[in-house]
């Protein structure tokens, strides 16, 4: 005989909430009682010992069992119904953990039910034949593969009646493990077992295959159909550990993007095409890793993919592990969450200072945090922490803003007496929203809907599932019965459940808020008021846009809001309520003089300081980066480190002051100024309004655009392969501003204009990486084919035309048409292939001086479209003296793209919102753009010349 373990965390509120002296008994199968115990302030019981048989039962697929322990635990706490699960599995020299969701008694309810459950025998010793459900076509399908927050699961076979029940993914798939393996086998056969699970899982969301059908849940816990699934059950901490480390894998066929559909079977009493979970054992005791083993069932092109686009978490995990000494915003991120976290769970110690420095306060609430969940208690963040963390503080945000919400709709202590069904629209359905969320949060049954104030399908299906799980006729109508229910569940959790205060969040008393939540759409003196602070805010923290003030929550400004959120740890959701709004208005009043540039902190920054002040001059560095790419861009994190210190250096040389890499009084004013100056497009070299480059020949040419600032940084431009490009369209400017010789201001690095300490900003022009969100640590991207960071010197024969008052490309020494203007690339080859492959490149060009219009070649033949889109392009551009023209050559058409006269006009009409073309991607644009081509050089040759 051998020995387990067991725990019991009790809670309410989809985990936001821990219930504390919860009462427990742990009986065996005879109905003696071998332990009592209470939780504690984190709602978790002290592990005690139980038996169990000898692990070598679990081993052998031939060994008639029994394999695990069996015992029967009730819990009750003052307030809640109880529930007694029965049948709870124990494993030799395995930790169980039995999570106990405990539900709010309803108003003026005097008896306590007793929720019971009854886990089953786990699926390997179950005789019947299980036959997979697999789809015979393609349903719908969701445009990326994303790891969802929650997963919807209908207790019964598809078409039969039965319960939905919503849990986190997570849980789900520690739950199905748990039930459908043992968790004393390999690591390697639990990982490969568990990436069929999972792979099972995203295949079915990822091709909507129940809702296709009309069901509103996303899987079932049929095995027939499904995959094992026993809500309420126990799961093994050895099963958990591996779900946290590997939750977003998933099997896929190389060149594919959806999930495989890994279909399983034990092995034993039932067999199929797929993998046999009893057969992972003896490959993982031979020594094979988890994809070697399933590479033995399935096809040898499958691979584990992996992906960082998990719904609803506040920030993707950095990509490495935090611990002791990390310094950075994820660290400052992480301590923001605990401290609110440790509101709802009190014996997690206080983060005293929260300032990104991961010190012994932080170390010690992590580790209180990872016991707390079932997590090894090391101390350091890794992505299972991470996530984690990330998950508990969304529920109790969740908590709070649902709480604060019922201020603000005040549902009020008498139930209305009118129905309201699909089709109703006002105050009484955005009560009854509020009334199904906030329930939802404690019954799992209930599902959660868009507060919209709509009677929708979804108000619908939640209203019937409200109406199903309390015993009511589920007909979606909300009747005066459904609205006494409502109100009488909700009022119980009032009653009965201990919410503590969210953190005092005092909002400047000079800007309060306004009492109602802000968000993409909406208009006013607010808006207004909250787009003024956003922009006073991006001088201290430029990670924060700059921003029209208009009094319109347009994506601008929700991309700004975002960013702040991003910046000081709170949900990015770009939507402005109360908690948003107050860390706004507080950061803006503590701003000394809101209207100065930052001032000297009284002190010099040199290698080794850290804080906010070394964050501010890192903005500041990289904002003038793109302006002079002599200053390499730098990580920001708040360290002055080597990196920093060297792109300090650059810019004092750029500056004329003393290079020793120290930022003290003289250093900090002209950065400031100078980044004030670019800012404010008052610098020599400030953007202003000019002309879109286009390409003829590999020349850079010009089309007249009145565009502003913001247009030129949306602009992107990809060029067909076919077309002939014998040049590189290097950027030659001639520097005034900075007195550099010609050639030295060549602005060829490739650089990616997103701003990485904005995640929320679409990194468009960086296709090598689709469908992985960027991460704010990556730094610049590197220099790339097939405009790698150099210095292209003009030849003698350039060097002659630049005397004689012509410009010149950057190969040939053809003559450029306009020397007014100089353009500064940035972007990369998407594949990373050279050139000289003949591989499309996606190029984005900055204005760095007011161009000068091109008079267009006049033609008779085939040309006349585009010239007259220059000529339409120039007719709102005031006159100025045209450039001396190159020589005539003998083709009239010579110089002259069609493609670039339909990439004008498309891009022009994508900028001004012309009919549906504002609604079109660029990519799709352009490969629509690139469809029309030939068609369009055809015209040329029937008249004779060629374009």
């Amino acid at each position: 005989m051998g020995i387990g373990y067991l725990s019991i965390e009790a809670y309410t509120a989809d985990e936001a909430l821990p219930v504390n002296s919860a009462r427990i008994s742990v009986t065996d199968s005879s109905g003696s009682v071998l332990y009592t115990m209470a939780t504690d302030e984190n709602g978790v019981s002290p592990a005690v010992q139980l038996e169990a048989p000898d692990i070598s039962h679990t081993l052998d697929p031939n060994d008639p069992g029994p394999h695990y322990g069996s015992y029967d635990v009730e819990v009750s706490a003052s307030g809640y119904d109880s529930s007694v699960i029965r049948g709870v599995q124990i494993l030799d020299q395995r930790h169980s953990i039995l999570p106990v969701n405990l539900t709010p008694m309803a108003k003026g309810q005097r008896v306590v039910y007793t929720n019971e459950i009854a886990i089953p025998k786990n699926a390997l010793e179950v005789a019947s034949t299980r036959v997979a459900y697999t789809p015979p076509t393609l349903p719908r399908i969701l445009p990326d593969v994303a790891i969802p927050s929650n997963v919807r699961v209908h207790l019964a076979a598809p078409s039969a009646w039965g319960q939905n029940v919503t849990v986190s993914f997570t849980d789900y798939i520690k739950n199905c493990a748990s039930s459908e393996i043992y968790a004393t086998w390999p690591v390697a056969s639990l990982e490969a077992n568990i990436l069929c699970e999972i792979s099972l899982l995203l295949n079915r969301i990822y091709t909507e295959w129940y809702p296709s059908k009309g069901y509103d849940f996303d899987i079932t816990n049929n095995t027939q159909y499904d995959q094992a699934f026993v809500y309420g059950r126990n799961i093994f901490q050895e099963i958990s550990v591996v779900v946290d480390r590997i939750f977003n894998e998933y099997v896929r066929r190389a060149g594919h993007k959806e999930p495989y559909y890994t279909e399983y079977c034990n092995g034993t009493t039932s067999t199929c095409p797929g993998l046999s979970q009893w057969g992972t054992v003896p490959l993982a005791e031979s020594g094979m890793n988890a994809l070697q083993i399933l590479k033995q069932y399935y096809p040898d092109d499958i691979e584990i993919a992996e992906t960082y686009n998990i719904k609803d978490a506040p920030q993707s995990y950095p990509g490495y592990s935090l611990s002791e000494g990390s310094q950075s915003d994820f660290v400052k991120a992480i301590q923001n969450q605990l401290n609110r976290i440790r509101e709802n769970y009190p014996l997690i110690p206080q983060i005293r200072n929260p300032n990104g420095v991961f010190g012994y306060d932080t170390e010690n609430a992590v580790k209180v945090f990872q016991q707390t969940f079932g997590l090894s208690a090391d101390g350091i963040v890794g992505k299972a922490t991470w996530y984690k963390i990330s998950a508990i503080y969304a529920a109790v945000k969740k908590l709070a803003e649902l709480g604060g919400e019922g201020d603000v709709i005040g549902p009020g202590a008498t139930p209305p007496t009118t129905a309201i069904r699909e089709g109703s629209k006002g105050t009484q359905v955005a009560k009854l929203q509020f009334l199904l969320n906030y329930i939802g949060m404690f019954y799992p049954g209930v599902e959660s809907v868009i507060e919209n104030a709509t009677f929708d399908a979804q108000t619908k299906a939640s209203v019937e599932s409200f109406q199903t799980l309390f015993g009511l006729t589920p007909d979606g109508i909300v009747g005066p019965a459904t609205w006494r229910l409502l109100y009488d569940i909700y009022n119980g959790i009032d009653e009965n459940v201990q919410i503590p205060e969210p953190p005092d969040e005092t909002p400047s008393p000079v800007y309060p808020y306004p009492g109602y939540i802000l968000k993409e759409g909406s208009r006013g003196e607010d808006v207004l008021l909250l787009q003024k602070m956003l922009n006073q805010l991006s001088v201290y923290y430029p990670q924060v846009p700059r921003i029209s003030e208009d009094g319109v929550f347009g994506n601008g400004t929700k991309g700004a809001v975002q960013a702040f959120q991003y910046v000081f740890g709170l949900d990015a959701d770009g939507i402005v309520g109360p908690a948003t709004w107050n860390a706004i208005a507080e950061k803006y009043a503590g701003i000394s003089g809101s209207t100065q540039k930052p001032s000297y902190p009284g002190y010099a920054l040199n290698t080794g300081a850290s804080g906010e002040e070394v964050r501010l001059v890192q903005n500041y560095i990289n904002a003038l980066s793109v302006r002079y790419p002599s200053i390499p861009r730098i990580s920001v994190d708040g360290i002055y480190g080597t990196g920093t210190k060297e792109a300090v250096r650059a810019f004092q040389r750029l500056f004329s002051l003393t290079a020793d890499g120290i930022v003290g009084p003289s250093t900090w004013k002209v950065l400031v100024d100078q980044y004030y100056a670019v800012r404010d497009n008052q610098s020599a070299r400030s953007v202003q309004s000019g002309s879109y480059p286009t390409y003829t020949q590999g020349v850079l040419q010009t089309q007249s655009a009145s565009l502003n600032e913001a247009d030129y940084s949306e602009i992107s431009l990809t060029p067909d392969t076919d077309l002939d490009y014998d040049v590189e369209p290097a950027a030659y400017t001639q520097d005034e501003a900075l007195g550099s010789e010609y050639g030295t201001g060549i602005e060829s690095q490739i650089t990616d204009l997103h701003d990485y300490e904005n995640p929320y900003q679409e990194p468009a022009l960086d296709n090598s990486n689709s469908g992985v969100p960027p991460t704010p640590d990556r730094g610049a991207i590197q220099p790339q084919s097939p405009f790698d960071a150099k210095q292209i010197q003009p030849t003698p024969a350039q060097q002659a035309n630049q005397q004689s008052g012509y410009p010149v490309s950057s190969a040939t020494g053809a003559k450029k048409q306009d020397s007014a203007t100089s353009w500064t690339l940035y972007g990369y080859n998407a594949s990373g292939a050279s050139r000289d492959d003949d591989q499309d490149y996606r190029g984005r060009y900055v204005p760095v001086t007011p161009a000068t219009p091109v008079t267009p070649a006049q033609s008779g033949c085939g040309c006349g479209k585009q010239a007259e889109v220059q000529a339409q392009t120039q007719a709102t551009v005031p006159a100025q003296t045209p450039v001396q023209p190159q020589a005539q050559t003998a083709n009239p058409c010579e110089g002259l793209d069609p493609l670039n006269a339909l990439a004008t006009i498309l891009l022009l009409q994508i900028l001004i919102g012309d009919g549906g073309l504002a609604d079109l991607a660029k990519d799709e644009a352009f490969e629509a753009l690139s469809a029309q081509k030939a068609a369009v050089k055809e015209e040329p040759k029937k008249k004779g010349c060629r374009c």
